[in-house]
C-alpha cells in the first residue's frame, strides 16, 4: 500500500478514533460519579396500613424500605400533596398518605433503612 493511501486511511479514521478516546474518557468521568438507585414508595405505607398489604421477600414478612436498601437502593422519593386529601374519585375517603405528617414518617423509615429520601 502506498504511503499516501496509507495517510488518506488514517486521515478518514482519525475521527473514530479521536471520538472512542473521548468516549473512553467520558466514561471514566462518569464511573468516579455518585449513582441513585431507588424507587418512589409515596404509596407503601397506606397499603400496609390501609389496605392489608404485607410486603414479602421469600416468602416473609419484610419491611419494604428495608429490603429496598439490602437489594441496593440509596434513594427513595415521596410526595408531599396538600390538602383536600379526597375527591369523587375517592367517593368521599380521606386519602391522606402523601400529607406532610405521614410523610414524615415514611422519611424516617427510609432513614431507618439506610436509604436517602428526596
Amino acid at each position: 500500500m502506498k504511503r499516501s493511501v496509507i495517510i488518506e486511511e488514517l486521515a478518514k479514521r482519525k475521527g473514530w478514533i479521536l471520538s472512542a478516546i473521548h468516549l473512553l474518557i467520558l466514561a471514566g468521568d462518569l464511573m468516579s460519579q455518585q449513582v441513585y438507585v431507588g424507587t418512589t414508595m409515596g404509596f407503601a405505607d397506606h397499603l400496609e396500613n390501609n389496605c392489608g398489604i404485607i410486603y414479602k421477600e421469600n416468602g416473609l414478612p419484610t419491611n419494604p424500605y428495608q429490603s429496598l436498601a439490602n437489594h441496593g437502593a440509596t434513594i427513595i422519593r415521596l410526595h408531599v400533596h396538600l390538602p383536600p386529601f379526597s375527591s369523587s374519585y375517592s367517593d368521599g375517603e380521606i386519602l391522606d398518605f402523601h400529607s406532610a405528617e405521614k410523610t414524615k414518617i415514611s422519611m424516617q423509615k427510609v432513614k431507618s433503612a439506610g436509604s436517602r429520601h428526596y
